[in-house]
């Protein structure tokens, strides 16, 4: 069956056969298909299958509650057929060693490949015995060389990438070429791909704005200009340097005398620090000299000592005692007896025993049993008067069952008897019965036949059933002229809003469709010329702009320079050129006058010291003054670009207004009043739809004029009918009244005359022409049932007879059945079955009474057997016992026998087993003690002692004499610390030739040196940083390194941002292009598959999809809405709702697939419970479709949604899908 039958099976697994097997059969062109996935240890799953093989429609619906393993089953898939992953989380039950998952794959050509992967180890794909290695490009040709980021995009549909692909479709616009690319490449993502290429790119970079390659060259431009700013250092540089490098070499020499005498004081410091530890080396050294004949011992002796003489002493004495408890226990075993003869029939004897309370059990059942048969023979005679038959009370036992056995039926009679009265009440019923019907027929036909006397025959509806036939139902054609009508105010009222909107004023609607408005071609060259001439001004604005900006920036920059410190010109140059010049004039006019002589020579004097200061100021402040002469020049350049860019600006507006008024030009000619290019475009747009209105509002009024001219034809055609139809009725009394036959004749003439009255004429005749039919039918019914009844009457006599005589002959055989039993045969069948029950119960009875009676004979030989066992095992064992003794006693003996031997035989085993344990406890004693001896004999010889009584003292000598040596290598690694690379002994001796007073004196020497020595050099230390300071001042050879080095990092900066910045702006352009390249190579065909899709998963709401250009050239997709009057209602994509969006999305997906399936290799589609989200009409919408596509590749589907399942089992033909359960 198609469902059902693939619920995941444990255990499973077939005959290992090759890996690869042919069947030439069972392949399909072209398809790869899972024939079964083997989670043999993945997730929570072990050793488990799901067989995929069911066919011809190959959609699999994998069902599961949560945590039931759906999840896993998809990642397996996955894993299976591209590797499980480094990092994976179904490691959770099975370790990554132990992960395996496989399948049956069918190929193509029909070959299967059976394989196992694993996780670890080198190679991950083996056989179906998971020993033999398979080549990986085994599976790599089986899936036609599809990569695990093609499968999942274009082969994996998921709940999350349909939401995302609908959102897609909403934010594209309608944009083809991006809803084909999306659905294709299963990309949902496309829009907010190219949004974040176009940000991260204008991130990096953007025209006249201040991102990161704009604000990294605007860093490069200002720190070029510093670099050439720097400037050649002084004369007096080099004096500096030579003074720091003399400066240096002084203070190294200061170090290095520093680190000399730093070197010696701490020689001395050792020898002082040694001077106390010396003296103790040498008295430890004099104490081990003196302990050199005493062992060394380690430091646990003692204690190895003390505890193998305590182990001697108390082991020796577990030893004695054990001794003592051994003798004790044999002389218990020697005592006590044994009785073998009543060990041996210990069986015999307990089964007497336990029989006892059998014995006077069963004593007392057989005097209860007496009483019960003596009970069962009273109820037997009871039973036997019942029956009429005499019997007294003292009768014997024999005479009742003589009277049992006489009254013996057989099982045949009983059988026959029970037949016969079964068959009693049926025969009598069905005599009456039939004498029923047959009564009830004759009285039905009298009634028949008087009725056909009263009615006469009736009219032929025929004429005007045939004209009802032919026009039909009038509400078809009004509704039909309603909806015209309606159509008709619709296209009007819409003309006219749009004749409103287009701002037409007072003019007809047959004007306004004929007006012709520019073409697309006038309105684009306009519109780039008004473009063109408009960034024209733009242009020319913003260089003005930039020009007045750079003219405040060059004027500020003038006041800084004349605000840091006041400069002469070249104008003061000159002009003090010009005075000290006529001084000198004057000077040479004044020589005859010694006063004026003297003024004009102190004026000369003075404006020669004017002249010479104002040149000296000029050529200290070159660099400014030159600064300033260049921004003055700069200032008078800008502004006669300014006049320049200004006349610019008047020419491009000039030319911008030329080209205003003639797009208005271009428009008044055709009488229409220009607006923006946007909104004329708009208009022609709304004109157009003006247009497309009108011509469908003139073919909605001709359809309306034709309605209407077939109700006037169809009214005239009926009301000829209806006039003939009356004229021929006949009246008949009691079917038709007459009041309505007048109504009709009056009416008729009447709606005659008035031939838009359809419905009424319909009405009226639908009326008679049902009377007409209901007449002749109810006549025809009569006839039938009269005929019906008068051919049933013959059979109706014949069965009564048949029943009447079959009760007779019942009648004969019931008195022949009882004639053995029952003196009165007209005995009724209950009465009879009464006393054959009695006869069963008494034949019950005395059967219970013969099985009480063989119970109380098997009593009697059971307590028979009892006592001759009991006599033969006491006559065996030496028992004596009376002549008279009942059995009872003998077994009782015997038990009391065998309990005292038993208690014997224990005591004797336990006996014996402490024995054993005790000599064991006893070797492992005398092995501790011999162990502490020897421990104690070994710590003899380690001490060179002969008996332990000399331990204790050597022991002690050893602690002195180790207590020295630990000291004695304390001092000696002291000083080998303090002497550094010197020899201890060699270093005692300098140590001890140093007077201690001596030392003390030449240590603060050193230090005082050595202070000085420091003060010295901090001195100069502090000359070379600040001589450091100053050359750093005026010395721009550095910070033009720094400069140099940071100009090379921004290079390499910009270099690597305008790297990132193509590598942006190419990948943009690549998407753009594929997905053009896509669009055209695929719009025709999967647009045309899309189109019933849409339609189906739609539910009929659209009819299919239509591509449009929009006013700048690029396609457009737009849904076309259902219209009951056939129109084309597009719907932008970016007005359809979310759910619908859903549904176009899975539309194009499915259409893509079904293209590449035509021309490509194909691998199942895994689907992860993406239909969550539809409705239930959409949804079965989506299944079927689903089960169409699998007749061409193979569809599985995982859900956890119950209701799926419902929908499916609902909706789908059963071999059209086939569900699988998952068993968790």
């Amino acid at each position: 069956m198609g469902r059902g039958a693939g619920r995941i099976r444990r255990g499973r697994r077939r005959r290992a056969t090759s890996t690869r097997r042919i069947d030439r059969g069972c392949g399909r062109s072209q398809e790869m298909i899972i024939e079964r996935l083997d989670l043999k240890a993945y997730g929570l799953f072990s050793d488990e299958s799901l067989d995929l093989s069911a066919g011809p429609r190959r959609f699999h619906l994998v069902y599961g509650p949560n945590e039931s393993g759906k999840s896993t089953c998809l990642r397996a898939i996955s894993a299976l057929l591209f590797g499980i992953p480094t990092r994976t989380t179904d490691s959770f039950l099975h370790s990554n060693a132990k992960l395996r998952v496989g399948a049956t794959l069918l190929g193509p050509d029909g070959n299967r490949l059976t394989v196992i992967r694993r996780k670890n180890g080198k190679t991950k794909l083996h056989a179906e015995d998971d020993k033999t290695p398979i080549d990986p490009m085994e599976l790599e040709q089986m899936l036609g060389g599809i990569d695990e980021a093609a499968f999942h995009h274009r082969f994996g549909l998921s709940h999350e990438q349909l939401v995302a692909g609908g959102q897609a479709v909403l934010d594209s616009k309608g944009e083809l070429g991006e809803i084909l690319f999306a659905a294709g490449a299963g990309v949902g993502r496309l829009k907010a791909i190219q949004t974040e290429l176009e940000n991260e790119s204008k991130e990096l970079f953007l025209e006249r704005g201040k991102k990161r390659i704009n604000s990294l060259l605007s860093e490069l431009d200002e720190k070029r200009k510093i670099v050439r700013e720097l400037q050649t250092p002084p004369a007096e540089y080099q004096l500096l340097k030579r003074q720091l490098a003399e400066a240096q070499q002084q203070s190294q020499e200061l170090a290095d005398e520093r680190t000399r005498l730093a070197q010696s004081l701490a020689k001395q410091k050792a020898i002082r620090e040694a001077h106390a530890i010396v003296p103790i080396w040498r008295r430890h050294k004099a104490q081990l000299e003196t302990l050199s004949s005493v062992p060394t011992l380690d430091e646990d002796f003692a204690a190895r000592r003390r505890e193998a003489s305590a182990n001697r002493q108390t082991y020796q004495r577990l030893v004695d005692q054990l001794q003592r408890e051994i003798e004790a226990t044999e002389k218990e075993i020697q005592s006590c007896l044994i009785d073998p003869a009543t060990m041996e029939h210990e069986t015999e004897i307990v089964a007497l025993f336990q029989g006892i309370a059998a014995r006077e059990a069963a004593s007392k059942d057989q005097a209860n049993l007496h009483r019960v048969v003596k009970n069962r023979n009273r109820h037997l005679r009871e039973l036997l008067r019942d029956l009429d038959i005499d019997i007294t009370d003292d009768a014997p036992d024999d005479e009742v069952d003589q009277h049992v056995d006489r009254l013996h039926v057989s099982d045949a009679a009983q059988i026959r008897i029970n037949e016969l009265a079964g068959d009693c009440e049926m025969l009598r019923q069905q005599e009456r019965d039939s004498l029923e019907s047959l009564q009830a027929l004759r009285k039905q036909l009298a009634e028949l036949d008087d009725e056909l006397e009263r009615h006469p025959d009736v009219a032929d509806p025929a004429m005007i059933e045939s004209v009802l036939s032919e026009i039909g139902p009038p509400a078809t054609l009004m509704d039909q002229a309603d909806q015209e009508r309606s159509s008709c105010r619709d296209l009007e009222s819409q003309c006219e809003r749009l004749i409103r909107e287009l701002r037409l004023g007072q003019v007809s609607l047959d004007d306004a469709a004929r007006l012709q408005p520019p073409t697309a071609a006038e309105i684009d060259d306009h519109d780039q010329t008004l473009r063109d001439r408009a960034r024209f001004v733009d242009d020319a604005q913003k260089t003005v702009a930039t020009l007045r900006k750079q003219l405040h920036d060059a004027g500020e920059k003038l006041t800084r320079l004349q605000a840091d410190q006041p400069l002469p010109t070249e104008q003061e140059l000159e002009h003090s050129r010009e005075t000290r010049d006529q001084s000198v004039d004057r000077l040479a006019d004044s020589r005859d006058d010694e006063e004026t002589f003297q003024q004009s020579t102190r004026k000369l004097r003075q404006s020669i010291r004017t002249a010479d200061d104002v040149v000296d100021t000029i050529r200290s402040h070159q660099k400014q003054v030159t600064e300033r002469a260049s921004v003055t020049l700069e200032i008078a350049n800008l502004k006669d670009a300014i006049d320049a860019a200004d006349e610019a600006v008047i020419q491009a507006e000039r030319l911008a207004a030329e080209a205003s008024q003639q797009w208005s030009q271009l428009w008044e000619s055709r009488g229409i009043a220009a607006g923006k290019v946007r909104e004329m475009r708009n208009w022609v747009a709304k004109h157009q739809t003006l247009v497309e209105k009108y011509h469908s509002l003139e073919k909605e009024r001709g359809r309306l004029d034709s309605t209407l001219t077939r109700m006037d034809r169809n009214a005239t055609r009926l009301a000829h009918a209806l006039q003939g139809a009356w004229s021929s009725r006949p009246v008949a009394a009691g079917h038709v009244a007459a009041g309505h036959v007048a109504a009709g004749h009056d009416g008729t003439s009447a709606v005659v005359d008035d031939p838009m009255n359809l419905e009424s004429l319909h009405d009226r005749a639908t009326a008679l022409r049902n009377e007409l039919v209901a007449a002749a039918s109810h006549l025809e019914q009569i006839r039938r049932k009269r005929n019906e009844i008068h051919a049933a009457l013959p059979a109706a006599e014949a069965k009564y007879e048949s029943n009447a005589a079959k009760r007779k002959q019942w009648d004969s055989d019931w008195k022949q059945a009882i004639a053995s039993f029952a003196g009165d045969q007209d005995v009724s069948p209950s009465v009879i079955s009464m006393r054959l029950k009695k006869i069963a119960k008494l034949f019950e009875e005395t059967r219970e009474r013969d099985i009480i009676l063989g119970r109380i004979r098997s009593i009697d030989d059971d307590g028979r057997s009892f006592a001759q066992r009991a006599a033969v095992i006491a006559r065996i064992v030496g028992l004596e016992c009376k002549p008279d003794q009942p059995s009872a006693e003998i077994a009782q003996a015997l038990y009391e026998r065998l309990q005292a031997a038993k208690n014997a035989a224990s005591q004797t085993e336990r006996f014996k087993a402490d024995l054993t344990a005790a000599k064991a406890r006893l070797v492992d004693d005398n092995q501790v003690l011999e162990a502490a001896s020897g421990q104690l004999a070994q710590l003899c010889r380690e001490a060179g002692v002969d008996n332990t009584d000399a331990l204790p003292g050597v022991e002690q000598n050893a602690a002195e004499k180790r207590t020295a040596l630990q000291a004695c290598a304390r001092a000696e690694e002291q000083l080998a610390l303090i002497a550094g690379g010197v020899a201890v002994e060699q270093f005692a001796q300098q140590v001890e030739s140093h007077d201690r007073v001596e030392l003390e004196h030449e240590i603060g020497k050193l230090e005082e040196s050595l202070q000085t020595l420091n003060e010295r050099w901090s001195a100069v230390e502090q000359q070379v940083g600040a001589l450091k300071k100053e050359l750093s001042g005026i010395d721009g050879g550095d910070r033009a390194a720094e400069l140099n080095q940071e100009l090379q990092l921004l290079h390499g900066t910009i270099q690597r941002e305008s790297q990132q910045y193509a590598k942006l702006r190419i990948a943009s352009m690549i998407l753009q292009q594929s997905i053009e390249h896509y669009r055209s190579e695929n719009e025709s065909p999967v647009l045309k598959i899309a189109c019933q899709a849409f339609e189906e998963l739609t539910c009929g709401r659209y009819a299919g999809l239509k591509p449009e250009f929009d006013d700048k050239g690029r396609s457009k997709l737009f849904g076309i809405a259902a219209s009951p009057a056939g129109e084309e209602n597009l719907v932008p994509v970016d007005a359809m709702s979310l759910g619908t969006a859903d549904a176009l999305y899975l539309a194009m997906r499915l259409a893509s697939l079904e293209h590449q399936l035509s021309a490509g290799h194909a691998i199942p589609v895994v689907i992860d419970d993406c239909l969550i989200q539809l409705d239930d009409q959409r949804t079965i919408a989506a299944m079927k479709r689903f089960s169409r596509l699998s007749e061409r590749t193979q569809v599985i589907l995982f859900t956890h949604h119950q209701h799926l399942i419902d929908l499916a089992q609902s909706a789908l033909e059963p071999d059209h899908y086939h569900l699988h359960r998952l068993a968790r």
